[in-house]
């Protein structure tokens, strides 16, 4: 298992669904330690993003969960 902490808005957040397979070909950086990519994903920091007029954030704060099934690649 592999963690990925990232600020996304809404509606990069939107593609992601749980139990789906990603193919990616670029570089992603992971963790294989949860703490280290809460950090990543600016856990706690609300008050320090953006918002928009209404309050919301503009960024989210996401930890994904990856099962890496062929680690080789």
């Amino acid at each position: 298992i592999s963690y990925r902490g990232m600020l996304i808005t809404s509606e990069e957040l939107a593609k992601y669904k749980v139990g789906c397979h990603i193919i990616n070909i670029a570089f992603l950086s992971t963790s294989k330690q949860r703490d280290v990519a809460t950090k990543f994903a600016a856990e706690g920091q609300a008050n320090h993003l953006r918002c928009l007029p209404d309050g919301k954030n503009i960024l989210l704060s996401v930890l994904c969960t990856y099962t890496v099934r062929y680690p080789s690649t």
